[in-house]
């Protein structure tokens, strides 16, 4: 189950990626002209579904954004985050598993 301040993170990193332009495969950030960047550059144009968690995660004081936004990728995507991304249909199935906790569903850690 994600705490109050994980949900809002999800929510804010889903809302950075819902349009196709603000998202990426294969790595976790590009900037506009397509060049691979850190994810909390100020470059940085698209995100993948990890890369998000991370510069959202770094948004907030006193986290630790690599190891947290690690954290949330396990919780929302037990069997991998990067192959839900990276795979077919990838930026519909991460705005899906992004949603559920925008609406404040719990996450069954099991599947």
């Amino acid at each position: 189950m994600l705490t109050e301040q994980q949900r809002q993170i999800v929510k804010r990193a889903r809302d950075r990626i819902a349009e196709p332009a603000h998202w990426c495969q294969g790595t976790f950030a590009r900037t506009a002209d397509g060049f691979e960047c850190l994810c909390t550059d100020p470059r940085v144009q698209r995100f993948c579904a990890f890369g998000v968690l991370v510069a959202e995660c770094a948004a907030q004081d006193g986290w630790n954004a690599s190891a947290n936004a690690s954290v949330l990728a396990i919780l929302l995507a037990p069997r991998g985050l990067a192959a839900i991304n990276d795979g077919p249909d990838g930026h519909r199935k991460v705005l899906a598993l992004f949603e559920g906790p925008c609406r404040g569903l719990t996450i069954d850690p099991t599947s």
